[in-house]
C-alpha cells in the first residue's frame, strides 16, 4: 500500500502554464502570468504564480538573465506549457531540462493528457537511450554587437523547434552589427523575413554542403 501511494504521488508533476489574462494559454512573445499546477486529492490546485514579461529591447544577453531569472522560479518543475513556446525561451527551457508543450485554450483542457503523457514517457525512458543535443541559439562574440549561430545540429536532427523558430526572435528583438550563420541548407524563409526586417544577407558556398551566411542591417556599414 505504501509503495503504491508512492507512485501516485510521484505521479503529480508539477506543470507550468503561462496564461493570458482570460485564464487562456498565451505565447512566450507575450506578458503574462505563469502558473504552477499540480493535482492534489484528485483536483488540479495552482501552487504558485510568477509574473512573465521579458523586456525585448534590453539585449539578446539581458533577455537570457530575464529567462533564467523566471525558470528558477519554477523551482522543482519540468514540465512548461505555453501556445506558443520558441525561440530563446525554448532553447533555455531546453537546457535546463524542461519538457515543453504547446496548447490553445484552458488548463483544464489539457493538464489530464500532459500529466498522462509525461508519466508515460517517463516510465517508458531507457538510460541508454540516445540523447539529443542543445537547440542552438545566437551567441555573442568577442566583439559587441557581433554574434554567431551553428544551425546545423538543428537542421540535422528530427526537432519540434523548426529554424525560424530558433532564429527570428533573435533576428526581431536584438540589435546587432553582424550574425555570422553556418548551416547545412539555406532555409527558405530567410528571403522573406530579411526583406520584412531590413536585413541583408550574403550566402558564401562552403565544402560538404555547408553555407555560410553573414546577416547586416541594411543600414549598417560594418566592412565586407
Amino acid at each position: 500500500m505504501k509503495k503504491e501511494r508512492m507512485m501516485r504521488m510521484k505521479k503529480n508533476i508539477e506543470i507550468a502554464v503561462l496564461l493570458d489574462k482570460n485564464g487562456d494559454t498565451s505565447s512566450v512573445d507575450d506578458k503574462g502570468i505563469i502558473k504552477i499546477y499540480k493535482r492534489v486529492r484528485g483536483k488540479w490546485t495552482v501552487l504558485k504564480e510568477i509574473l512573465f514579461y521579458l523586456d525585448s529591447s534590453s539585449g539578446l544577453r539581458s533577455i537570457r538573465d530575464q529567462i533564467s531569472a523566471i525558470i528558477d522560479e519554477l523551482g522543482d518543475c519540468r514540465v512548461f506549457v505555453g501556445e506558443k513556446v520558441n525561440g530563446l525561451v525554448y532553447n533555455i527551457l531546453e537546457m535546463k531540462g524542461f519538457n515543453s508543450w504547446e496548447f490553445e485554450g484552458k488548463p483544464a483542457d489539457f493538464l489530464d493528457y500532459i500529466q498522462g503523457k509525461e508519466t508515460e514517457a517517463e516510465s517508458s525512458e531507457s538510460p541508454c537511450e540516445a540523447k539529443f543535443p542543445p537547440i542552438p541559439y545566437p551567441v555573442e562574440a568577442n566583439q559587441n554587437g557581433y554574434y554567431f549561430m551553428d544551425l546545423k545540429p538543428l537542421q540535422n536532427i528530427k526537432s519540434n523547434v523548426s529554424s525560424k523558430q530558433a532564429l527570428l526572435p533573435f533576428l526581431k528583438n536584438t540589435r546587432f552589427y553582424e550574425l555570422e550563420i553556418i548551416c547545412s541548407h539555406v532555409p527558405q524563409w530567410f528571403e522573406i523575413e530579411f526583406e520584412r526586417l531590413n536585413l541583408k544577407g550574403n550566402i558564401i558556398s562552403r565544402e560538404n554542403n555547408e553555407y555560410k551566411i553573414i546577416v547586416r542591417p541594411k543600414t549598417c556599414n560594418a566592412a565586407e
